[in-house]
């Protein structure tokens, strides 16, 4: 006597890899639009205070460090504006930043660590 699956019970698996595929690749596209925007973040976290660091080591800021021109060059997300007279460093938000998007994510990371603003803007005096 042979012993196989029915029919009913392979529909019955592929149902549920069906499900499960459906709630965990969604799921996964936004563990990686986190992980992207964390970057983003810390790379403005990064550009923030190696500028400080030259502005204070040299009186001019040096927003030409790889971490800088990744917040703003390589991820559009942010503008970083030096003001070598005064001593501020202006950092605002990029407007339009897709929903869903990288951008916006890190935007929103970074507002809520008081590093940029959609306002005028968060100036760091040095």
């Amino acid at each position: 006597m042979r012993y196989a699956f029915t029919m009913i019970e392979l529909i019955f698996v592929i149902v549920i890899l069906g499900v499960l595929a459906a709630v965990a690749i969604p799921r996964l596209a936004a563990t990686r639009n986190d992980g992207g925007a964390a970057v983003v973040a810390n790379d403005l976290g990064n550009c923030i205070s190696g500028a400080g660091g030259a502005y204070q080591m040299d009186n001019a800021f040096d927003v030409t460090s790889d971490a800088c021109v990744n917040a703003t060059v390589t991820n559009p997300c942010f503008t970083v504006v030096p003001d070598n007279a005064t001593g501020i460093l202006l950092v605002t938000d990029v407007a339009g930043a897709a929903a869903g998007s990288v951008c916006l994510a890190a935007q929103v990371l970074v507002a809520e660590n008081g590093l940029s603003s959609t306002a005028p803007g968060v100036s760091h005096r040095f």
